[in-house]
C-alpha cells in the first residue's frame, strides 16, 4: 500500500504536488498497462509496432516520474510529467490530422494539470505553448507541409484513448473538488483561527488594561501612603481604590483587636457610616474573614448563600453579599488584619485579582509599618517635648506645692482643731465645715499638680491590673451614668505590673469622666487589657484600652491634649488637670500613653505599662480608724514654717506629749544637746535652712542614738529623693495632713519595736 500512496514530504508546497501528481501517474500507468494487453491483439491496431513505441515512451516516463517523486524530486518530476505530456499531445496533434475539436480539449486538460501542479504560472505557461503549437500546425497546414498519414486508428485504440482521457479528466475533476474543498475547510479553519486570534488579542487586551489598571492603582497608593502618615487615612484610601479597581460593591479592610477574640471594621467602602469603626466580628473559623486570619490564606466565596464554610458570616449576608474575595494583611509580630472585596452578584474572581488584592494588602502592611514609625518618631518628639514642657512646669509645681501644702497643713489644722472645740450647735461650726472642704480640694489640686508633674508621693507595689479595674468598675458606672454603657474586655492571665494602685485608679476615674463628658447624650465606653510581647527580646508589656463612642478630638485637640490647664470643657466644668495628670502617673510608673481620635467617631486611650516580675499583692482589708491617742514621752520637732510649727507644737501639746521646738535643723542639734532626758522621737522637716532633716538625724545618732525619726514635708517625692527620703516608707507624712494623722502617726513610730 506504501507505492500506492505519494511518500511523507516536509515541504507543504512539495507535498501539495505530490498529492497531485502520484494519484494521475499511477491512473495513466495502469490506464498504459491495459492499453499494452490491448495493443497485443491483432485486432486493436494495424501498426502495432508504433503503439508499442508510443506505450513505451509514455510508460518509461510515467516510471521515471513515480521515481523521483518517490526520492522526493518533486517537482523536477513534475516539470517531466507536464512537459512529456504536453510534447506527446502535439506529437499525437500533428500526426492525427492537425488542430481539431478533441487536441484542443486535450490542450485544455494539459493547462489545467498545470495549473494544478504550479498554479497560475503553469497555466499561462502551457496555455502559450499549446496556442503557439496549433498556430505552428496551421501555418504549416497552410504551406502545404503535413506529415505522412498514420494508419488508422481501430476501434478499439479510439476507445483506449477517450477511456484514458476521461479518466484522467475524472482524477483532475476529483483533485479539483478536493483542492477546493480542501481550501474551504482551510478558509474555515482559517476563519475560526482569526475569530480566535481576535478573542486572544482582546482577552490579552483586556487583561492587558486590567493589568494597566491595577499597577496604577498600586501606585497611587503607593505614593499616597507616602504623602501620608494617618493609618485611618491610608486604608480608607485602599478601600476606595480597591472598589474603583475591582468594581466591588463592598470593601472591608479588618483590624485584629487584642486579645484575639474580635475583628474590628477599621475602614470600608459600601457600610453604613455608623459602622465603620465600630462594628465587630468573632475571629473564628466559622466566619470568611476569621478563618482567612487565622489560616493566612486568601479566599475565594463565588456564592456565599450555598458555602458550607462560613455559617457565621452573618454580616455579609445581612448586607445581600453574593461573592467574596479575601487576603490576609501582613504585620510585624502577627497578621494585621484582613482585606476583602465583596458584590451584590455572582463573579468568578481570577488570579490576578488575588494577586492585586494581596499587592494591596502588602502595601498597606508597608504603609501601616511606615506609619507607626512615624508616628512613634513623632511620639517620641513629642514626649520629649512634653518631657521638657512638664520638667519646666514640674519645677514650678514642685516649689508652689510646698508652699501650698505648708499653708494648707496650718488652715486644714486649724480649721480641725475649731471645729473640735465647737459644740456640734454652733452657729460657726457649719462655715468651719466649708472650710475644710475647701482645704482638702485644694490639697487635691495640689496632688494632682504634682501628678501631671510627675512628682507625687508613689506608693509602688506589684499589682493585678484586671483586679484594680474590676474593684472600680461598680465606682465607674455610679460615675458615668446609665446612659453609658461600660464594658470590659479582659485578657486572661493578665501580667502583673508595679505601680502605685491609687494612681492607677485615679487613671481611670480620669479617663472615665472624660469620656463621660464626650458623650452627653449616652454612648459606650469599653476598657480592655491584654499582654503585648517585647520586641526583640525587650520585657513584656501590659496594655490598657480605654475606648469610647463620643465626640473626638481634631489634630489640633489632640497636640493639646495632654497639656496642663488646657481643656475644652465650659468654663468652671474642668481644670484641664485630668489628661495631664493621667499622663503624668503613667510617665511615673515607665509607661507610655497613646490618644486616637477621630471627630464623631469617639477616642481611644491607648496606656502601655511594662511587666513586673512576683505576685501581685494581696487585697487589703481598710482598718478600722483608731481612737485617737495620747502619749507623754519627750518629742523634738524642728520646723522652719512658723505656722506649721505652732500647729504641731500645740497638736502634739494636746496630745500630752513634752514639746521641744526648734526653727531649723541647727537649733534641733543645740535643744537636743542641751536635752539631759530621754529623747524618744524627732519630728522633721525635710528641707530647712542652715541644716536639713536628713544631716539633723544622721547627727542625732551621736547625741541621741535612742530617738525615733518622723519626716514631714510639703515638697515633691524628687527633692526628697535627693535627700535620702522615701516618701512611701512608713517614718513620713506628707503634708497637709489632719491633727488626727499626726497624732496616729507619731503613737505608730512610738509604738513601734526600735531596729537594732
Amino acid at each position: 500500500m506504501s507505492l500506492l500512496s505519494p511518500p511523507a514530504i516536509e515541504d507543504p508546497e512539495g507535498r501539495r504536488i505530490a498529492r497531485i501528481l502520484y494519484p494521475i501517474a499511477l491512473c495513466i500507468l495502469g490506464l498504459m498497462a491495459a492499453g499494452a494487453l490491448a495493443v497485443a491483439h491483432p485486432s486493436v491496431t494495424s501498426a502495432p509496432e508504433v503503439a508499442w513505441f508510443v506505450q513505451g515512451i509514455i510508460s518509461g516516463t510515467l516510471l521515471g516520474v513515480l521515481g523521483l517523486v518517490r526520492l522526493g524530486r518533486v517537482r523536477l518530476a513534475g516539470a517531466i510529467f507536464s512537459c512529456g505530456l504536453w510534447f506527446l499531445v502535439t506529437l499525437v496533434t500533428w500526426f492525427m490530422g492537425g488542430i481539431n475539436g478533441p487536441t484542443i480539449a486535450v490542450y485544455v486538460m494539459v493547462s489545467v494539470m498545470a495549473g494544478f501542479l504550479w498554479g497560475g504560472r503553469g497555466v499561462a505557461a502551457f496555455t502559450g505553448l499549446s496556442v503557439a503549437a496549433g498556430l505552428g500546425m496551421l501555418q504549416a497546414e497552410q504551406a502545404g507541409l503535413r506529415p505522412p498519414p498514420m494508419a488508422p486508428l481501430t476501434l478499439w485504440y479510439a476507445w483506449l484513448v477517450m477511456v484514458t482521457s476521461l479518466v484522467v479528466t475524472a482524477v483532475l475533476i476529483r483533485l479539483s473538488m478536493g483542492a477546493t474543498e480542501r481550501a474551504l475547510t482551510d478558509a474555515r479553519h482559517s476563519e475560526r483561527a482569526a475569530v480566535d486570534a481576535t478573542r486572544a488579542v482582546e482577552a490579552g487586551r483586556a487583561l492587558l488594561e486590567t493589568r494597566a489598571r491595577e499597577q496604577a492603582a498600586v501606585a497611587e497608593l503607593a505614593q499616597r501612603a507616602l504623602a501620608e502618615t494617618d493609618v485611618d487615612a491610608i486604608l480608607s484610601d485602599a478601600a476606595r481604590v480597591i472598589a474603583r479597581t475591582l468594581d466591588v460593591a463592598w470593601v472591608s479592610v479588618l483590624e485584629r483587636l487584642p486579645g484575639d477574640q474580635e475583628i474590628l471594621l477599621r475602614a470600608g467602602v459600601g457600610w453604613p457610616e455608623e459602622s465603620i469603626g465600630q462594628a465587630r466580628f468573632p475571629m473564628s473559623l466559622a466566619t470568611q474573614a476569621g478563618y482567612t486570619l487565622l489560616t493566612g490564606e486568601a479566599v475565594i466565596v463565588e456564592e456565599l448563600e450555598r458555602e458550607r464554610r462560613f455559617p457565621a458570616s452573618v454580616g455579609l449576608k445581612g448586607l445581600g453579599v453574593v461573592s467574596s474575595l479575601s487576603a490576609v494583611i501582613p504585620g510585624e509580630d502577627a497578621s494585621f488584619g484582613v482585606l476583602g472585596v465583596h458584590t451584590d452578584r455572582r463573579r468568578e474572581y481570577s488570579e490576578e485579582d488575588i494577586h492585586f488584592l494581596e499587592a494591596v494588602a502588602n502595601l498597606i502592611a508597608l504603609a501601616i509599618r511606615r506609619a507607626r514609625a512615624s508616628h512613634a518618631l513623632r511620639s517620641r518628639e513629642e514626649e520629649l517635648r512634653q518631657a521638657q514642657k512638664m520638667e519646666a512646669v514640674g519645677r514650678l509645681a514642685g516649689g508652689i506645692a510646698h508652699d501650698f501644702n505648708n499653708l494648707l497643713t496650718a488652715i486644714s489644722g486649724y480649721t480641725n482643731l475649731l471645729i473640735r472645740s465647737l459644740d456640734p450647735k454652733h452657729p460657726g461650726r457649719d462655715d468651719a465645715e466649708e472650710i475644710r472642704r475647701m482645704a482638702e480640694q485644694a490639697a487635691s489640686l495640689t496632688r494632682q499638680i504634682l501628678a501631671f508633674s510627675r512628682r507625687q508621693v508613689m506608693r509602688p507595689e506589684v499589682i493585678d491590673l484586671n483586679r484594680v479595674i474590676r474593684d472600680t468598675e461598680s465606682m465607674l458606672r455610679r460615675l458615668i451614668g446609665e446612659d453609658v454603657d461600660l464594658s470590659t474586655h479582659l485578657a486572661v492571665d493578665l501580667e502583673p505590673i508595679r505601680a502605685d494602685p491609687g494612681q492607677i485608679e485615679q487613671v481611670l476615674l480620669n479617663l472615665a469622666v472624660n469620656s463621660r463628658d464626650a458623650m452627653p447624650r449616652g454612648g459606650s465606653l469599653s476598657i480592655a487589657t491584654c499582654n503585648e510581647p517585647g520586641a526583640s527580646g525587650a520585657e513584656p508589656r501590659v496594655r490598657l484600652e480605654v475606648r469610647d463612642t463620643g465626640a473626638g478630638m481634631d489634630a489640633e485637640t489632640q497636640a493639646r491634649a495632654f497639656d496642663p490647664f488646657f481643656t475644652t470643657k465650659d468654663r468652671f466644668k474642668g481644670t484641664g488637670l485630668g489628661l495631664s495628670t493621667v499622663y503624668g502617673i503613667v510617665q511615673q510608673s515607665g509607661g507610655s500613653i497613646a490618644l486616637r481620635s477621630r471627630p464623631a467617631l469617639g477616642t481611644t486611650v491607648e496606656i502601655v505599662l511594662p511587666a513586673a516580675a512576683g505576685r501581685p499583692a494581696a487585697l487589703r482589708v481598710p482598718a478600722v480608724a483608731p481612737a485617737p491617742v495620747r502619749g507623754s514621752e519627750t518629742v523634738l520637732l524642728a520646723e522652719d514654717e512658723p505656722t506649721v510649727r505652732r500647729l504641731l507644737h500645740r497638736i502634739l501639746d494636746e496630745s500630752g506629749y513634752r514639746v521641744l521646738e526648734a526653727s531649723n535643723g541647727a537649733e534641733a542639734l543645740e535643744r537636743a544637746e542641751a536635752h539631759e532626758g530621754t529623747l524618744h522621737l524627732v519630728i522633721t522637716d525635710v528641707i530647712m535652712p542652715e541644716m536639713g532633716g536628713t544631716e539633723l538625724v544622721e547627727r542625732m545618732k551621736h547625741v541621741h542614738p535612742e530617738a525615733k525619726v518622723l519626716y514631714v514635708s510639703g515638697y515633691a517625692d524628687d527633692a526628697l529623693g535627693q535627700r535620702g527620703v522615701v516618701p512611701g516608707n512608713e517614718a513620713f507624712l506628707a503634708k497637709p495632713f489632719t491633727p488626727e494623722a499626726l497624732a496616729r502617726k507619731v503613737r505608730e513610730i512610738l509604738d513601734a519595736p526600735s531596729r537594732a
